[in-house]
Formats: structure tokens, sequence, C-alpha cells
């Protein structure tokens, strides 16, 4: 079947199995701006960009220094909003990096709110966390890990606890990094204008990478060992800084989990129809011979800030991703990987064996006619007529061709086999989505002699709040590579601890020695 679906492999759409709970007050960062002369104990790091006090946090029996909620750009809001980011001005007096931030703005779609703290959502929100072994002063300078986290370009943070760095950080003797990046029609509005020119989350990504390239000296790390990691929209991100001019030398390796480049992709043309409001319209609605040019600019600003806040998830979910034919990607990826131009890095990819469930259960929450375990032949029939329109398959493929693997797919169902039918399911939508777009990305790196490392994560277990038949599915390795089982114990098997244990050491390496 896999065969089948090389052809659909321009679409990709990944999602995370939970997300932090949604709130509409977009109150400012919860973080101290400065703190008096910090005490001894508290770590404290003078950057290029101010001083910046932390925390020290026991991982493993080792002190791991804490800095959360570092800015890394300008807050992107008021005549900054939709706009590519500017770097942020030194701070006078000392941070006080002890909280993390707040998350970017996001819909929950409807999913159940991440287990422990919420955090607030604000457009205030591009701020990075570090993770930093404490060290000797004369210390060799430690490789860095930045995690890039995904959420299909619409929701994700850094603050959620599955993504605390400290026990990598620990056992691995590494720095990791995380951030925030612009989401959804926020991020990755495309105007065709200054207002709004598309990829700002990208952008925002390539300026956290840059205040780590000048700063992470000062936590004891290496720039010139900076390997990127992350999953779904956070891998498909790292395969757009691989092509993109902008991210040259920013990165020496790249770790790629369940996404990759050939995935949301729009041209900047593409995506113009899709701006409620242009400036053109705003500027002769609001009378333009009246007011001065600062004026018509921030109402314009302010006007599609509003419109895009107000829109549904049902409308964005598809549509808001990277686009090319622009400052940050000139080429089409497809383009580029094939003709080999892109960034020098060694490269560590794969994905889960259910990836296909996840979406799968997706829709079981949203739509009420796949809400039962029967999966008989009609239902899933049903279903799959859902998911050829809600992926575009017609426009991408035709319309013959959509028939075509309509008709394969109903061909090799088995009337009320339901065990035979859920596992088919699942694997023609994670061929579809995941495995046979990763593979390309794979082959299409080694064609053009990049070092290109495979893996493919099995394990199940039955703790998640849905089916075991559902384990092993997209984000189900996110734990085990942040030694989750490790932090809490009491969670976890024996099994599943040695399990977290292999894959850091796995992902450490790689990080380390390629």
């Amino acid at each position: 079947m896999a065969s089948l679906l090389w052809v659909a492999y321009k679409i990709a759409v990944l999602c995370l199995v939970i997300h932090a709970e949604w709130t509409s007050d977009a109150t400012e960062v919860a973080i101290g701006r400065s703190i008096p002369d910090a005490p001894k104990s508290i770590p404290v790091v003078t950057t290029r960009s101010g001083a910046i006090a932390g925390e020290t946090v026991e991982y493993l029996g080792k002190t791991v220094n804490v800095f959360l909620g570092i800015p890394y750009a300008e807050p992107p809001v008021g005549h900054l909003r939709l706009r590519k980011p500017l770097p942020v001005e030194p701070w006078p007096g000392t941070l006080n990096a002890t909280r993390r931030p707040n998350q970017c703005p996001q819909n929950p779609f409807g999913w159940p709110p991440m287990p422990g703290k919420s955090f607030n959502c604000s457009e205030d929100c591009l701020y990075l966390n570090i993770w930093a072994p404490a060290q000797a002063d004369n210390a060799e300078a430690r490789n860095v890990m930045v995690w890039i986290h995904g959420g299909d370009f619409l929701l994700g943070s850094s603050s959620w606890d599955f993504y605390d760095g400290g026990m990598l950080a620990a056992y691995g003797e590494v720095i990791v990094v995380s951030m925030n990046y612009r989401l959804g029609r926020l991020g990755f509005l495309n105007a065709a204008s200054d207002e709004a020119p598309g990829n700002q989350g990208l952008h925002d990504q390539n300026m956290a990478l840059k205040w780590v390239r000048d700063n992470i000296v000062f936590f004891g790390g290496n720039k010139s060992a900076v390997t990127l990691f992350g999953q779904d929209a956070g891998a498909a991100s790292i395969a757009m800084h691989m092509i993109s001019p902008l991210s040259t030398g920013l990165f020496r390796r790249a770790i790629l989990q369940s996404g990759g480049p050939f995935w949301k992709l729009r041209t900047s043309s593409m995506m113009e129809g899709h701006v409620p409001l242009n400036t053109k319209s705003v500027k002769k609605v609001r009378n333009c011979t009246l007011r001065t040019r600062k004026q018509i600019d921030d109402e314009f600003e302010q006007a599609l800030a509003d419109a895009v806040l107000r829109r549904g998830v049902e409308d964005v979910y598809h549509m808001y991703g990277p686009t090319f034919d622009n400052e940050f990607l000139p080429l089409n990826p497809h383009m580029a990987y094939s003709m080999g131009l892109f960034n020098e890095a060694e490269v560590l990819i794969g994905t889960n064996v259910n990836e296909g469930a996840w979406e799968f259960l997706r829709h079981m929450k949203w739509r009420t006619f796949v809400n039962s375990t029967e999966f008989t032949s009609l239902k899933l029939l049903n279903y799959i007529k859902l998911f050829f329109n809600e992926y575009g398959f017609r426009k991408h493929l035709g319309s013959q061709a959509t028939e075509g693997v309509y008709y394969y797919f109903a061909s090799n169902l088995r009337g009320l086999d339901a065990l035979h039918n859920r596992q088919y399911v699942f694997e023609f939508i994670g061929d579809y989505l995941y495995t046979c777009p990763t593979r390309y990305f794979a082959e299409a790196l080694a064609d053009h002699n990049t070092t290109v490392y495979f893996y493919r994560f099995s394990h199940g277990t039955a703790r998640q709040e849905r089916p075991m038949w559902a384990s092993a599915t997209h984000f189900d390795e996110i734990p085990f590579v942040f030694g989750r089982p490790l932090r809490h114990p009491e969670r976890y098997t024996t099994v599943e601890k040695e399990l977290s244990v292999a894959m850091m050491d796995s992902w450490l390496s790689f990080a380390k020695n390629g």
C-alpha cells in the first residue's frame, strides 16, 4: 500500500495528541522584568542582551541551571503585529527568568486541557528557555540541542511540561533550549506586504536561533555544535531551515520526528486570497485622503489582527503554514531537495508505527459518525470521504487519481472484520501523512550524500487517555526523548524507563557525534 501512496507525499498535516488549555485572557508575560541583586546561590548569566537570573533544579542528583522566559525578540504587538520579528533590545538590570512564558495565541480544537498547570496566551510570547548543567568555569563548551515544538503550526508551547529539558540536559551533559514562535494566522498569514509577509513563525524561530548563536557561550554552550530537534510542525520547520538561506550556519545536525518539508506548503500568491482583509480595501474604507500613513497602517494592522483572532478553527486547520517564493523560502522545497540545494547537516529522521491512529482519533472526537469502535466498512468509507475532502485530494491529485485511491481503499476493507479494518485504515492514513513523505525526504537527502539515519518507534502504553490499539501513534515518543519516565518513575514501568534511557542515548549520541 505504501508504494501506491508515494504520489501523495505532497500533503502532510500533523497534529499533537495533547495541548495546553486555551484562555482568551491575552495577559502580559508572567515574568518579572528585573530583580534586585541576586543571592550568590542563584545562577546569573550576563549575555549580550543583559543579565539573566535563573534557578537551580536537581535532575538525577545533578544540578541544572534553569532559565525560563528569556525574550529573544521584541514583543510582536502594535505596529509589529504580523510583521517579521525584531531583535530584542538589551534590558537594564537583571531579568528574572524563573517562570515559564505565556504560550502564543492558539485554538485548542476541542481537545481536553493538558494535565497540570495551564498557561495564559499572549501575543507577547517570543521567549525561549534554557537548561544548562552547572559546570566549572574552565569546563569544555557543551553541545547544544534546540527543541522546536509541533502542533500543526496552529498550537503548542515550549512551556508544556512534556518539553522540560532538564532531564535530557542532566543525563547527557548538554544544553537544551526550547522556544515559542507565532502560530496560525498570526504566524503564517501572508498578505504579500510588509504588514503580513508570511512565514512570521519561521522568522521567529530564525531569530531565536540567532540569539542562541550569539549568547549560548555565556551558558557554557558551543555555538558550533548546535543540533535542532523537533516533532511534526517542529520537524517540518527544521526541514525549512535546512533550505533557507537565512538559517545557513545556525546548526550542525537535525533530528526530525514525524515530520518533513513536503507538507502544508503554499506559494505566496496562493495565500493572498485567504487574507480576510487587504491593505487597499482597509485604506479605502477608512478614507485615505484624510489620514496619515502611520494612522492608516496602525488601523490596518489592528483590523487585520482582529479578523485573524475572530476566525474559527475549521477555517484555518489546513490553511496556514509555510509559504515559499519569498525571502525565507525562495525555492519550492521539492525543487530544493531534489536539486541538493540545502544547508549541510547530518540528519536523524523517523516515524511511529501507528501514526495514522492519531488522525483517526481526532475525527472520532470531532465527528459523530465515527464515534464507535465497530469499524465497519460503511463507517470507514464515510470516514475516508471526509479525510479526502479535508486534505484536498481532488485539488492536489485530480479527480481520477482520487477515485483510484478511494476504490483501492474500499477493496481492501472486509465488511464487519473490525480488527482488520481498523489496522488497515491506520496504515492507509499513516502512509499518506507520515511514512511515505518521510521516506521520500530521507531518500532525497541520501541522494545528495547527506548522512541520514532512520528510526521507527513502536512502543505502546495503556496509560494514555485513549484505547490501547491507538498507542505508538503521533507524539508518543516525546516523553521518552525528554526522559519523562525518569522524572516520574511511579508512572512508568521498568521497561519504559530503560526505553527512555536508550532513546536519550541515541539522540545524545547523534547530537554529539553524528
